[in-house]
Parts: C-alpha cells; structure tokens; sequence
C-alpha cells in the first residue's frame, strides 16, 4: 500500500495541477517568434505580398521542422499553394538605405541598390494550424523549447586569428546570430574574458582539443556545444565543424563564398543534427516505461510534467503512478529507447541511472515498479488514462514487455 504520508502529497497535487506554473530547464530556451518571419519586399503591392507570404510560410516551415529538409516532403508543395490561409496578421516596416538584410555587401555585388527592397513583411501565422498539416504529412515538429548551444568559433581571416565572443562586433558575428535567428535556434558566444583566455586558445579549437573546450563550458553549463574552425583560403573560406551533446560528437565540413555563408553551414548542420536527435526522423515507434526519482514536492512535479510534455520525441504519455519520491510514466516515443535516451541527456533535467530491458526484473530479486492493487489505485488517483489503457498497458501490452528506464530528477 502507499504510505499514509504520501497521500496528503498526493491530494494537493492533483488539486493544484490547474495552477502549476511551466518550468523552463536552465538549458531550456523559448523561441517566442517560431511562427513569425521577416521577408523583404519591393513595394506593397498585391503580388509581392503574396509571393511574400510563400517565402515567409516556407522560412516558418524550416523553423518548425528544424531542418531546409521538411521543404522536399511529400504534401509540402500543397501546403504552400495558398500562404495566405495561415496568415494571421502581417504589417510593414520601411528599410533605410543599406539597411537591407544583405548590408553593404549587396550594394557592393549590385554596385546600386536603387533597385532593392523598399519594405520589411512581417507576417505572424498561425502556429496551431500549420502543426496540424504537417502532422497530417507525418512531418516531426520540434517544438518551442529548444536547448541552447554554446558556439566556440576560430577564425582565421589570413591577416589575424581570433576566437569569437560574446562581445564581437564583426560580419561573422552578424552572420551567425542571422543564420541562428532564421533556424530558431539558440545560441550563446563565450565571454572571452581573462577567464576564458586562461583556459581556451585558438589552437584549442582548431586543433580539436575538444576536451579542453568541454571543461571551459563549465562555466556556462554548456551541455550542447558547437565548435567551429573557420579558414580563408583560395578564394573561399572553408569551415570545419563539431557538434556536441548527449555523449556524442558530430563533425562535418563546408565552404562558402564569403564568411558569412560558411558560418551559416555550421548553424544549418547543427541545427539539422539537433532536430534529428531531438524530434526524431524514422517511422519507428517505441513503448517503454520510465520511473523518474527524487520527485518529492510540487514543483519537481510541475518540472517534470512540463518536462515530458515539451521532449518532442513522445508521441504519447500517461501517468501510471505515484510512488513516495517517484513518479512512473508509460510513453509511446518515436525512434527506439536509444535515441530516446540521447534525447534526454540533451537537456539537464533528468539524468539517467539504469536501463532495465524486458525480462531482467520481477525474477525475484529486482523490485517491481508496480505494487499490484495499489498501482491500479495510484492510476485511478492521478485522473489518468489508466481505465482507458487497462491495467496491463496499452492494447494489452504488459510490464514485463517494455523496457523500463530510472532517471533522476536534477537539482
């Protein structure tokens, strides 16, 4: 039976779930303009509007997937035929002289720019609608709560090398927050004070000593990392790139024309890798179970509801029970268990303790997660879909069929 101690707990829970406010994990940022994009026009005219409103539901469409990727799905093309059915508001802002989004190096490439954009759009859609049809396609929409990523970038212009910081005033710091800003993905530059000089030099991160960059984030509680190595050469500049995050390291390589475009191709890869190990790309599904400890006050119940709610990968859950300083969820995820715990050490609110496969408790010497009748009681108390799933799980599937993970709510 639950402890007479826990049912007090337990009462004030369920009273006070309506009134619980959302949780933002540290790393946790929200993208308050995911459904919003800016798109140079020449004029205010009918047509450019309309041509306007595709570009900017196209710009919306990347932000939301997490990847340029979601442009060549099936059912897309359709989707965009008629933008202005997902615009919700739109309004005009008038662009001064060289105040283009291309700056001073359009006016360069034209030699004129008489003949450039007169007027920004900004045209609000709505976010509700387009989740739906894409959905409809079977397209993984990453969510607003996205983790913010710690950007060390080298550069070597041929005249000077330089580690970018929080400070910098330069075209490659404009390009990157630019390239992050139409990703929708969060970024933070390290401060380059005496601090980080003491720890980090340029041949740290050209050199790929990732592991002196893996204790200097410390400070910054840099749990997702993106080292860049960004060369002038040739004509070109040539960048080289590392991701990571969740004990794992993903490097590629690009070129661009200017600086700009090559620091763009590290904030496209990584934000493409991060949709991929966040949301998920396969068809696969997988059930499982997970018991989440050191749950023991309201608000760690507020964190790791909105928690399990906001990880992308969960197709669906319920809450099986309420155990003395623990909570038990049955989840439906996309991907399979090891993608979905890859996922989780992304962020730093769980943090995994054991994985117990199918098969390896309830063999007399490990302690099962359920207590018989009282799990049933515990499902009934917490209002969950326990009466609609059964108490062997969802179609029939019981415990002893999925796999069962331990994590441990964070500090």
């Amino acid at each position: 039976m639950r402890p007479v101690a826990m049912r007090p707990f337990l009462s004030l829970l369920l009273l006070s779930i309506g009134l619980l406010l959302p949780f933002a994990g540290a790393q946790a940022v929200t993208i308050d303009d995911l459904h919003t994009a800016t798109v140079e026009v020449a004029d205010k005219s009918e047509k450019e509007r309309t041509k306007a409103f595709r570009t900017g539901l196209e710009r919306v469409l990347v932000k939301m997937a997490g990847s340029a990727a979601v442009l060549d799905r099936g059912g897309i093309d359709g989707l965009l035929e008629k933008p202005d059915g997902f615009v919700q508001r739109y309004s005009y802002e008038p662009i001064e002289d060289g105040d283009g989004d291309d700056g001073a190096d359009q006016a360069d490439a034209d030699g004129d720019d008489e003949d450039g954009p007169r007027f920004r759009l900004v045209v609000g859609y709505t976010g509700s609608r387009i989740k739906q049809r894409l959905e409809d396609l079977e397209v993984v929409v990453w969510g607003e709560e996205r983790p913010e990523v710690l950007v060390w970038l080298a550069i070597d212009d041929g005249r000077e090398r330089r580690i970018l910081g929080a400070d910098d005033d330069s075209g490659a710091y404009e390009a990157l927050m630019e390239a992050a800003d139409r990703r929708a993905l969060p970024v933070l530059l390290p401060l380059m004070d005496t601090r980080d000089r003491e720890k980090v030099d340029y041949v740290d991160i050209s050199g790929g000593f990732l592991d002196t960059l893996e204790s200097a984030s410390e400070r910054y509680r840099g749990d997702i990392l993106l080292v860049g190595h960004l060369r002038r050469g040739g004509g070109e500049w040539r960048a080289d790139w590392t991701l990571i995050g969740a004990g794992e390291r993903r490097a590629w390589g690009d070129t661009g024309d200017g600086a700009g475009a090559a620091v763009a191709t590290g904030v496209n890869g990584a934000t493409d890798r991060l949709a991929a190990m966040l949301a998920g790309e396969s068809g696969e599904r997988t059930r499982l179970s997970i018991r989440i400890e050191d749950v023991s006050s309201l608000d760690d119940y507020a964190r790791v509801k909105e928690y399990i709610e906001g990880l992308v990968r969960i197709r669906s859950s319920a809450l099986r029970e309420i155990l003395p300083e623990a909570l038990v969820f049955d989840l439906e995820v996309r991907g399979d268990v090891g993608e979905f715990e890859r996922a989780v050490a992304l962020g730093v609110v769980l943090e995994k303790m054991e994985r117990r496969k199918p098969g390896d408790r309830n063999d007399g010497g490990a302690e099962s997660w359920t207590t018989g009748e009282d799990a049933a009681g515990g499902a009934d108390d917490a209002g969950d879909s326990a009466d609609e799933k059964g108490a062997d799980g969802e179609d029939g599937e019981d415990d002893a069929s999925r796999t069962q993970i331990v994590f441990r709510l964070t500090d």
